[in-house]
């Protein structure tokens, strides 16, 4: 049960170091010591694999990473929305 538990607390770790300040979560926050320096420079927002960070940031009980991406997510929709982007996105897959 030890180990289980030592897994969890170095999850709740790196959901919260994958979690910025804007509210996006991004897939491997490669600025942390942790991750090997082939991995640098990958700060991506992937919202499938950032949505599983906030289930689990519910079931560990890491408060505001649901409420902070989910308003990320509105935010990015909103500056596409803006540029014309997101309509012309949709017109494409059409």
């Amino acid at each position: 049960m030890e180990e289980i538990n030592k897994r969890i607390e170095v999850s709740k770790k790196i959901i919260i170091d994958c979690s910025l300040e804007n509210g996006g979560i991004v897939a491997a926050n490669t600025t942390k010591d942790y991750y090997p320096s082939t991995a640098k420079n990958y700060l991506y927002i992937w919202p499938r694999d950032a949505s599983y960070a906030c289930v689990a940031s519910d079931i560990t009980g890491i408060s505001n990473v649901q409420e902070n991406f989910f308003n990320w997510c509105l935010n990015y929709l909103k500056v596409l929305k803006q540029k014309d982007y997101f309509m012309k996105s949709i017109i494409q897959m059409a």
